[in-house]
């Protein structure tokens, strides 16, 4: 049946609020690792530094590309279905969950940017109500999920493992949380840091882990970008706490380590490369997933918006990381074509994680010692 005529779940803890001081202190808190993680691993990097002058730059640009708004909306161009959320309906979260189960791999294939990821999907939803569903996910042929694609001419990279990431969600879906997606958002009691940790606990897909120099590192980007475009769908517009995903604690994400923003902040110069890694991207060689390179890429660019967010603030707006993100991408978009594209980094299978439906034991590792994710970028830093 379509997931827009089941009745969702009531909230199994209805009267539960999860105030953001539960996490603030909580070093186990999935934002809290990735925060963690990306100061202790740039406290030690050898490839990749931050530019704090031309942050400052940087600041100024994002104001100006604010203009008078003092507020970045999400989706301005509409790319996204959105049919049913202002009335907290379920084909939304749906759809959202679909299309960051699948946001991965652009580079193969030129044709291939997000507007066509989310396009494809939007025309199957508009045109069948019930293409996401959960019973239909968890048996999709990879046929099926390719010709949503070849519709719009373009040829799907790495489709195996898009359509197992698909078929993982459906099934989890289906065995936990009544087929709904919005059930899953509602088991979070209305806690964006609490929907991390269940989008990363139930869906192996999302745990976008790595190892750098001995110890278990965490990054969790789309699972993070899932939880701000459903916060942007439903509950941007929303007072804190009115409806599923108007998340009182949403300032606790961090920006989302993907190819385009570290593109963006290399193309201004805030993140500078050392000689080698230089050559490498310019030359566009394939930078491995898990590499220290790698690694130091994503740890600079979640730490730069950090200092980025901190320093809008003291010029203009206090904004979250991920209206800084969403700013920093649109603006990467408008340029893309100037900037040198980052190859395999963001894509890999480092991100994607290929762990099936059971969870893989993994060898012992030391977690990153807790420590304060301002107090040492300055270790690693540029003059101008």
């Amino acid at each position: 049946s379509s997931s827009s005529s089941r009745q969702p779940w009531p909230n199994p803890n209805p009267k539960r609020r999860i105030r953001r001081s539960e996490y603030m202190e909580d070093a186990l808190a999935p934002t809290a690792l990735v925060r963690t993680s990306a100061a202790w691993i740039m406290s030690r990097a050898e490839h990749v530094t931050v530019d704090m002058e031309k942050l400052k730059e940087l600041a100024g640009i994002c104001l100006g590309y604010l203009g008078d708004s003092e507020d970045k909306a999400w989706d301005d161009e509409g790319l996204h279905y959105t049919a049913d959320a202002a009335d907290n309906g379920p084909l939304t979260a749906q759809f959202l969950f679909v299309v960051d189960a699948i946001n991965f791999c652009f580079w193969p294939c030129p044709q291939l940017e997000y507007a066509e990821l989310v396009g494809a999907l939007k025309a199957q939803l508009e045109k069948d109500p019930a293409a996401l569903d959960a019973d239909r996910l968890a048996q999709l042929r990879e046929e099926e999920l390719a010709s949503w694609y070849t519709a719009i001419g373009v040829e799907l990279p790495e489709l195996a493992e898009r359509t197992r990431c698909l078929r993982q969600l459906g099934v989890v879906l289906r065995r936990d949380f009544g087929g709904l997606a919005l059930n899953l958002v509602r088991a979070a009691g209305n806690s964006a840091v609490e929907l991390v940790h269940l989008i990363t606990g139930k869906l192996p897909a999302f745990r976008d882990e790595s190892m750098y120099r001995g110890r278990q590192v965490f990054f969790y980007k789309r699972a993070q970008i899932l939880v701000a475009d459903l916060w942007g769908a439903y509950g941007k517009s929303r007072a804190a706490g009115d409806g599923p995903c108007a998340f009182p604690d949403i300032a606790e994400l961090t920006t989302f380590a993907d190819y385009r923003v570290p593109q963006v902040l290399r193309h201004v110069g805030v993140l500078k490369y050392d000689d080698e890694l230089s050559r490498r991207v310019d030359a566009r060689e394939e930078v491995r997933a898990g590499s220290d390179e790698e690694v130091e890429l994503r740890a600079a660019t979640i730490m730069a918006v950090e200092h980025l967010r901190q320093e809008i603030a003291t010029q203009g707006p206090s904004l979250i990381s991920a209206e800084v993100d969403w700013i920093l991408w649109c603006y990467g978009e408008e340029r893309r074509d100037a900037m040198v594209r980052i190859t395999a980094v963001f894509q890999s299978s480092t991100e994607r994680n290929r762990g099936g439906l059971a969870v893989r034991r993994r060898p012992p590792v030391q977690p990153c010692p807790r420590m304060s994710p301002y107090a040492v970028l300055s270790c690693r830093v540029s003059s101008p």
